[in-house]
């Protein structure tokens, strides 16, 4: 059930939007990427992943970048 499980993550991803967590928000994009990943959505895909890769880059450096920034 890729479509709800989109639409759970696109409602986890505006919450972390609104409290500025960009390292939730890279998560979000890369579970968004892979719903659609997984549809043959390949564009679509490779454009959350771009965008979860940006989030990480706008996050403070430190250790708890460290992980995701190697993920992506």
């Amino acid at each position: 059930e890729y479509a709800g499980a989109r639409a759970q993550f696109a409602a986890a991803l505006a919450i972390d939007v609104a409290t500025g967590d960009l390292l939730r928000q890279a998560t979000r994009r890369n579970n968004i990427g892979n719903t659609h990943y997984f549809q043959g959505e390949y564009g679509a895909a490779l454009r959350e992943y771009q965008r979860a890769h940006e989030s990480v880059l706008r996050a403070p450096s430190g250790a708890d970048r460290e992980p995701l920034r190697l993920a992506i």
